[in-house]
């Protein structure tokens, strides 16, 4: 890059099928191409008690005797809060680029938007226990036969939710790129829809931007 970068914490969000993960690990090789100091993570997880949560999240049933929606929301921030605490926060100050895989915004569509605790609430717990707000999150926009077709055969406990709730999650993104709240930070669409080169130079523009602007 012709600039000096800034230290940056950048989110690839969108549907389970969108993208997004392999977008990253594209963004990431182009990043280290380029010689700028980067990290990659993912949510939940990215830290060995994380990982741990995230086997919870995505094999345990759900049902009146197993894992409440609450029990699920605090989970996810329980792994957040380690995340920030051992690996976010460390590595800006080292002054690297960290691209994350999923972060606020999942919580906030997933477990309110298209779940059964009001965003509000969410939004207001997340702000209780403590949370990062990302300097940019790339959000890939997709639509629902696209997601399925996509999405892996082999499917976790939080990919059998059904049609109705993940419609509710490709509406929930939309409203929160017409609408962001302030804890989740700025937000920019990228279309799923594209081939990969076209979705490489969006999100490289968007990054570069964002680290030397």
């Amino acid at each position: 890059m012709d600039h000096p970068v800034k230290p940056r914490f950048i989110v690839f969000e969108g549907p389970d099928g969108s993208g997004k993960t392999s977008a990253l690990e594209r963004a990431r090789a182009w990043l280290q191409k380029e010689l700028v100091p980067v990290v990659t993570m993912r949510e939940p997880g990215g830290t060995e008690i994380g990982e741990e949560i995230r086997r919870v999240l995505l094999n345990t049933p759900r049902g009146p005797d197993r894992m409440t929606p609450r029990t699920e929301l605090l989970l996810f921030l329980a792994s957040r809060a380690q995340l920030i605490a051992e690996r976010i926060r460390p590595a800006l100050k080292q002054r690297h680029v960290i691209l994350c895989d999923r972060f606020n915004t999942s919580t906030f569509v997933y477990q309110g938007l298209a779940g059964v605790i009001p965003g509000s609430r969410v939004l207001e717990i997340m702000e209780c226990v403590g949370t990062y707000t990302p300097d940019l999150t790339l959000t890939f926009t997709t639509d629902f036969e696209t997601m399925m077709i996509r999405s892996s055969p082999l499917l976790d406990r939080m990919e059998r939710k059904g049609e109705a709730y993940y419609r509710k999650v490709i509406d929930g993104y939309e409203e929160v790129l017409t609408n962001t709240p302030e804890i989740l930070g700025p937000h920019e669409r990228v279309d799923a829809s594209m081939s990969p080169g076209a979705i490489d130079m969006r999100v490289q523009e968007l990054i570069e931007r964002e680290l030397t602007g």
